[in-house]
Protein backbone atom coordinates (compact mmCIF):
# COMPACT_ATOMS: atom_id res chain seq x y z
CA UNK A 1 0.00 0.00 0.00
CA UNK A 2 0.59 3.34 -1.04
CA UNK A 3 -0.86 5.56 1.47
CA UNK A 4 2.06 7.87 2.59
CA UNK A 5 3.84 8.72 -0.88
CA UNK A 6 2.24 11.82 -2.78
CA UNK A 7 3.16 10.96 -5.77
CA UNK A 8 0.99 9.06 -7.51
CA UNK A 9 2.05 5.25 -8.48
CA UNK A 10 2.68 3.70 -11.75
CA UNK A 11 1.99 0.51 -13.51
CA UNK A 12 5.64 -0.56 -14.06
CA UNK A 13 6.55 0.81 -10.06
CA UNK A 14 7.47 -1.20 -7.70
CA UNK A 15 4.09 0.25 -5.20
CA UNK A 16 2.15 -0.96 -7.89
CA UNK A 17 -1.13 -2.70 -6.91
CA UNK A 18 -0.86 -6.42 -7.02
CA UNK A 19 -3.07 -8.88 -9.43
CA UNK A 20 -4.73 -9.94 -6.56
CA UNK A 21 -5.69 -6.52 -5.20
CA UNK A 22 -7.17 -5.57 -8.46
CA UNK A 23 -9.31 -8.52 -8.27
CA UNK A 24 -10.65 -8.01 -5.23
CA UNK A 25 -11.24 -4.56 -5.69
CA UNK A 26 -13.54 -5.99 -9.13
CA UNK A 27 -15.09 -8.59 -6.77
CA UNK A 28 -16.26 -5.94 -4.60
CA UNK A 29 -17.78 -3.76 -7.07
CA UNK A 30 -19.59 -6.91 -8.29
CA UNK A 31 -16.90 -7.72 -11.66
CA UNK A 32 -17.36 -3.48 -13.07
CA UNK A 33 -13.93 -3.47 -13.14
CA UNK A 34 -11.94 -3.88 -16.33
CA UNK A 35 -7.91 -3.91 -17.02
CA UNK A 36 -7.05 -1.82 -20.13
CA UNK A 37 -4.33 -3.74 -21.68
CA UNK A 38 -3.49 -1.39 -24.85
CA UNK A 39 -5.82 0.93 -27.10
CA UNK A 40 -5.09 -0.19 -30.76
CA UNK A 41 -8.66 -0.40 -31.10
CA UNK A 42 -9.01 3.67 -31.14
CA UNK A 43 -7.30 3.38 -34.59
CA UNK A 44 -9.60 0.89 -35.65
CA UNK A 45 -12.63 3.13 -34.83
CA UNK A 46 -14.03 4.78 -37.52
CA UNK A 47 -14.97 7.73 -35.47
CA UNK A 48 -12.27 8.02 -33.33
CA UNK A 49 -10.11 11.34 -33.77
CA UNK A 50 -9.18 12.53 -30.29
CA UNK A 51 -7.78 9.42 -27.93
CA UNK A 52 -4.64 8.98 -30.30
CA UNK A 53 -3.53 12.66 -29.20
CA UNK A 54 -4.13 11.76 -25.59
CA UNK A 55 -2.88 8.70 -25.63
CA UNK A 56 0.43 10.53 -26.90
CA UNK A 57 0.52 9.41 -29.61
CA UNK A 58 1.92 5.72 -29.44
CA UNK A 59 -0.27 3.88 -31.34
CA UNK A 60 -0.73 4.77 -34.69
CA UNK A 61 -2.11 2.99 -37.87
CA UNK A 62 1.14 1.50 -39.73
CA UNK A 63 1.45 -1.18 -42.73
CA UNK A 64 4.00 -2.87 -40.66
CA UNK A 65 2.20 -5.73 -39.21
CA UNK A 66 4.80 -6.27 -36.08
CA UNK A 67 4.35 -2.97 -34.56
CA UNK A 68 3.63 -2.81 -31.06
CA UNK A 69 1.19 -0.02 -29.27
CA UNK A 70 1.34 0.76 -25.85
CA UNK A 71 -1.26 2.26 -23.18
CA UNK A 72 -0.33 5.70 -23.34
CA UNK A 73 -2.09 8.41 -22.06
CA UNK A 74 -5.10 5.93 -21.00
CA UNK A 75 -6.35 4.82 -17.82
CA UNK A 76 -5.06 1.04 -16.75
CA UNK A 77 -7.89 0.14 -15.37
CA UNK A 78 -11.78 1.41 -15.25
CA UNK A 79 -14.38 0.68 -12.65
CA UNK A 80 -17.91 0.92 -14.43
CA UNK A 81 -20.00 1.79 -12.15
CA UNK A 82 -23.91 1.80 -11.13
CA UNK A 83 -24.15 2.96 -7.58
CA UNK A 84 -22.53 5.39 -4.89
CA UNK A 85 -21.20 1.99 -3.30
CA UNK A 86 -18.77 1.59 -6.47
CA UNK A 87 -17.88 5.11 -6.22
CA UNK A 88 -16.54 4.94 -3.11
CA UNK A 89 -14.94 1.56 -3.25
CA UNK A 90 -13.05 2.97 -6.31
CA UNK A 91 -12.55 5.85 -4.26
CA UNK A 92 -11.15 4.32 -1.45
CA UNK A 93 -9.19 2.23 -3.33
CA UNK A 94 -7.10 4.69 -5.42
CA UNK A 95 -6.68 6.44 -1.92
CA UNK A 96 -5.56 3.45 -0.34
CA UNK A 97 -3.02 2.44 -2.85
CA UNK A 98 -1.87 6.21 -4.44
CA UNK A 99 -3.03 4.80 -7.71
CA UNK A 100 -4.18 8.17 -9.72
CA UNK A 101 -8.00 8.58 -10.14
CA UNK A 102 -9.63 10.01 -12.96
CA UNK A 103 -13.77 10.28 -13.90
CA UNK A 104 -15.24 9.86 -16.77
CA UNK A 105 -18.69 10.75 -17.74
CA UNK A 106 -20.40 9.83 -21.33
CA UNK A 107 -17.61 11.00 -23.12
CA UNK A 108 -14.50 13.31 -23.30
CA UNK A 109 -12.94 16.06 -22.49
CA UNK A 110 -11.45 18.09 -25.12
CA UNK A 111 -8.06 18.69 -23.09
CA UNK A 112 -7.15 15.40 -22.16
CA UNK A 113 -8.53 15.62 -18.06
CA UNK A 114 -10.75 12.17 -18.01
CA UNK A 115 -7.94 10.30 -19.32
CA UNK A 116 -4.99 9.67 -17.65
CA UNK A 117 -1.99 7.55 -18.12
CA UNK A 118 -1.60 4.42 -15.50
CA UNK A 119 -5.31 5.36 -13.69
CA UNK A 120 -7.88 4.24 -12.20
CA UNK A 121 -10.87 5.67 -13.75
CA UNK A 122 -14.38 5.58 -12.54
CA UNK A 123 -16.73 5.70 -15.48
CA UNK A 124 -19.76 7.49 -14.26
CA UNK A 125 -22.11 6.77 -18.00
CA UNK A 126 -24.16 4.40 -16.14
CA UNK A 127 -25.76 6.34 -12.96
CA UNK A 128 -28.54 7.40 -15.64
CA UNK A 129 -31.73 8.57 -13.29
CA UNK A 130 -34.01 11.41 -13.92
CA UNK A 131 -36.06 12.49 -11.73
CA UNK A 132 -39.16 15.44 -12.78
CA UNK A 133 -39.16 18.03 -9.84
CA UNK A 134 -42.48 20.26 -10.03
CA UNK A 135 -42.41 22.59 -7.10
CA UNK A 136 -38.30 23.38 -6.94
CA UNK A 137 -37.62 25.67 -4.15
CA UNK A 138 -34.47 25.69 -2.87
CA UNK A 139 -32.87 28.19 0.08
CA UNK A 140 -30.66 30.59 -1.68
CA UNK A 141 -31.47 29.58 -5.02
CA UNK A 142 -32.58 31.75 -7.78
CA UNK A 143 -34.79 29.28 -9.69
CA UNK A 144 -37.58 27.88 -8.39
CA UNK A 145 -40.18 26.30 -10.32
CA UNK A 146 -40.13 23.10 -12.18
CA UNK A 147 -36.94 21.30 -12.61
CA UNK A 148 -35.33 17.62 -13.16
CA UNK A 149 -32.57 15.80 -11.19
CA UNK A 150 -30.58 13.85 -13.99
CA UNK A 151 -27.74 11.26 -12.72
CA UNK A 152 -24.50 12.15 -14.21
CA UNK A 153 -24.47 9.74 -16.83
CA UNK A 154 -28.07 11.54 -18.69
CA UNK A 155 -26.37 13.28 -22.12
CA UNK A 156 -28.31 15.62 -23.82
CA UNK A 157 -30.68 14.23 -26.17
CA UNK A 158 -31.98 12.10 -22.85
CA UNK A 159 -32.96 15.03 -21.15
CA UNK A 160 -34.35 16.72 -23.58
CA UNK A 161 -37.00 14.13 -24.92
CA UNK A 162 -37.65 14.07 -21.26
CA UNK A 163 -38.55 17.50 -20.81
CA UNK A 164 -40.16 17.14 -23.95
CA UNK A 165 -42.23 14.86 -22.72
CA UNK A 166 -42.85 16.21 -19.21
CA UNK A 167 -41.81 13.22 -17.60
Amino acid sequence: MNRTSNCKVFPADSAWPRLRTWDLLDQLIHWRCSHQTNSYFHNNDPIEMLSPVYQGLTCQPTANPNATCSLGGYPAYAVNVSSVDHIQLAINFARQTGVRLVVKNTGHDSSGKSGGAGALSIRTHNLKGIQYVPSYNASGADWTGAAFKIGTGIQAYEIYKAARTGN
